[in-house]
C-alpha cells in the first residue's frame, strides 16, 4: 500500500469519524433541548396545580368573606337599632337645656362605639386575607415531587405594588429569584389589586438535574466514541507500522543481499583460484586462501546467527543456561578478541576495570555476544581510526559497562528508535556501513533478560557511549 492511498483512507476515515461525533454531538443537544423543555413543562404543571388549589382556596375565602360582610352588616344595623332605641328612650324629646347637653356627649360616645364595632368587624375580615407561604410551599413540593422534579428549589413571592419581596424561602438567591426565576401570577382568576402578588420558582441545580435525565445517553455516546476513535487511531497506527515494517523487512532484505553476497563471492573466486591448474600453487597462497575461505565462512555463520537468534527472541522461546559469572573475564575475553581489528585499523582500545564487585548471576554466552555486538558497531562506525574506551564501575546492587566510541553520534530523534529491531539510523544513500538492525535489539533484550537496562548517551558528530547496567550477585 503506498503512500498516496493510506493517507487518502486516513483522510476519509478521519472525515467520517469527525461527521460521526458532531452528528452525536448534535443528537445529544436535542436530547438535552427535549430534557430541558420536559423539565419545564413538568414545573408549570406542578405550578398550575398548585395555583388552581390557591385560586379555589380564595374564591371560597371571597365567598366566606362575603357571607361574613352580610352577616356584620346586619349585625351593625341591629346594634345601631338597639342602640339608637335606648338612646331615644333615655332622651325623650323635646329636650330641655340640661338633657340637651348630655343628648349631644351620649351621641358622640354612641357614634365612637359603632365606628370601633365596624373596625373590629373589618380587622377580623382582613386577618382573613393573608397568604400562608408555608402552606403553598408544602404543595409546591409535594407537585414537584409527583411530576419527577426531584431537586433543590427556591420560593419567592413578589409584590408589584409594593416592588418587594413577600417571602423568600431560604434567602441565599435574591438576585436569582428577581432575574432568572419562573414567574406565575398567584391568583389569575381574581384580578384585583390585592391579588396582584407573583410567585417566584428558582431551581439552583437545574442544569446539572437536566444534564442527569441524560446521563446515561451521555455516557453510552462517549464510550461508543472512545472506542470508535481508539479502534480508528489503532488501525492507523497498525498500517502505518505495518508499512514501515514493510519498508524495514525490504532493507533488510536488501541488506542480506549485499552482506551475504560478499562473502559468498569471497568464497568462490578463492575456490575458483584453487581449484585453476594455471595459477602456481604455493604453500603461503594455500594459506592465504584458506584463511579467506575460513574468515568468509565465520562472517557467513555470525550473520545467520544474529538472525536465528532475532528470530527466537521474537517467539520468546530463547533458552538461557544462567550461572554465576565474572563480568570482568568476559569483557577481558571480548578485548583481546577485538583488539586485533581495531589495531589493524590504526586505532585504540582501552578496557578501565575499575568495579569491585564483578560477579553476576546469568549467560555467559549471550552477556558475552552483548558485548562483543557493542565493540562492533564503534569499529564499524568509528570516524577515521577506532577509538574504544571499556569502563566498569559499582553502583548500588549492580554494577554498570560503558562503551564509548568515537563514531558519528545519534541524534536524539533516532536514539528513542536506536533499539528498535531492524531499525537502523538513516544515512541518505550511503551505505558504507552494513547491517541488519539487529544488533542494538538483541542487546537491550538480553539485558533486560538479566534484569538491567541499557541507556544511550550521544551527540551527532561527538560520538555514543552505551551504558549496561546489571544487578550484581549477592549470596
Amino acid at each position: 500500500m503506498n503512500r498516496r492511498i493510506i493517507t487518502s483512507v486516513v483522510v476519509l476515515t478521519t472525515i467520517a469519524l469527525f461527521g460521526l461525533i458532531v452528528l452525536q454531538l448534535y443528537l445529544i443537544g436535542h436530547a438535552l433541548k427535549v430534557r430541558e423543555a420536559t423539565f419545564v413543562n413538568a414545573v408549570d404543571r406542578s405550578v398550575e396545580h398548585v395555583l388552581q388549589a390557591l385560586n379555589q382556596n380564595e374564591i371560597r375565602k371571597q365567598y366566606e368573606r362575603q357571607v361574613q360582610y352580610i352577616q356584620i352588616q346586619s349585625n351593625i344595623k341591629h346594634t345601631y337599632d338597639s342602640i339608637m332605641k335606648a338612646f331615644n328612650n333615655t332622651f325623650p324629646f323635646p329636650l330641655s337645656g340640661d338633657n340637651y347637653l348630655q343628648y349631644l356627649e351620649r351621641a358622640s360616645e354612641t357614634r365612637n362605639l359603632i365606628q370601633e364595632m365596624i373596625l373590629s368587624y373589618r380587622q377580623n375580615l382582613n386577618e382573613n386575607l393573608s397568604i400562608d407561604p408555608l402552606y403553598i410551599d408544602s404543595l409546591i413540593a409535594v407537585e414537584l415531587k409527583q411530576h419527577g422534579v426531584n431537586t433543590k428549589y427556591e420560593m419567592g413571592i413578589f409584590s408589584p405594588l409594593t416592588n418587594s419581596m413577600l417571602f423568600q424561602k431560604t434567602g441565599y438567591y435574591p438576585q436569582e429569584l428577581l432575574n432568572e426565576a419562573f414567574i406565575y401570577d398567584m391568583f389569575p382568576v381574581l384580578a384585583t389589586p390585592h391579588h396582584a402578588e407573583k410567585l417566584l420558582l428558582y431551581f439552583p441545580n437545574e442544569k446539572r438535574f437536566v444534564l442527569k435525565q441524560i446521563w446515561d445517553i451521555l455516557g453510552i455516546s462517549g464510550f461508543l466514541i472512545a472506542i470508535i476513535v481508539l479502534c480508528f487511531a489503532t488501525t492507523i497506527f497498525t498500517i502505518i507500522r505495518q508499512k514501515k515494517l514493510s519498508e524495514m523487512k525490504n532493507d533488510l532484505i536488501n541488506n542480506m543481499t549485499h552482506e551475504f553476497k560478499t562473502p559468498i563471492s569471497t568464497i568462490s573466486l578463492a575456490c575458483q583460484a584453487l581449484a585453476d591448474k594455471d595459477i602456481q600453487k604455493t604453500e603461503g597462497l594455500y594459506e592465504t586462501y584458506i584463511s579467506m575461505i575460513a574468515e568468509e565462512n565465520r562472517r557467513l555463520g555470525t550473520m545467520a546467527e544474529q538472525i536465528l537468534l532475532s528470530a527466537v527472541m521474537e517467539k520468546g522461546e530463547m533458552i538461557f543456561n544462567k550461572e554465576v559469572v565474572d563480568i570482568d573475564q568476559i569483557i577481558q575475553e571480548c578485548y583481546v578478541a577485538e583488539k586485533l581489528a581495531v589495531t589493524q585499523k590504526g586505532g585504540t582500545i582501552r578496557c578501565d576495570l575499575n568495579a569491585k564487585q564483578t560477579l553476576i548471576y546469568g549467560d555467559k554466552m549471550h552477556l558475552k555476544n552483548v558485548i562483543l555486538n557493542l565493540l562492533d558497531n564503534a569499529i564499524k562506525y568509528a570516524n577515521g581510526t577506532p577509538k574504544i574506551a571499556i569502563q566498569t564501575r559499582n553502583i548500588p546492587h549492580a554494577i554498570e559497562v560503558s562503551v564509548q566510541d568515537n563514531g558519528p553520534g545519534i541524534s536524539k530523534a533516532n536514539q528513542k528508535r536506536i533499539f528498535e529491531k531492524l531499525y537502523r539510523v538513516p544515512t541518505g544513500n550511503i551505505h558504507n556501513v552494513k547491517g541488519f538492525g539487529l544488533g542494538l535489539n538483541y542487546v537491550k533484550n538480553i539485558v533486560e533478560e538479566h534484569g538491567g537496562f541499557v541507556h544511550l548517551n550521544s551527540e551527532s558528530k561527538n560520538g555514543s557511549t552505551f551504558f549496561i547496567r546489571l544487578p550484581l550477585y549477592e549470596v
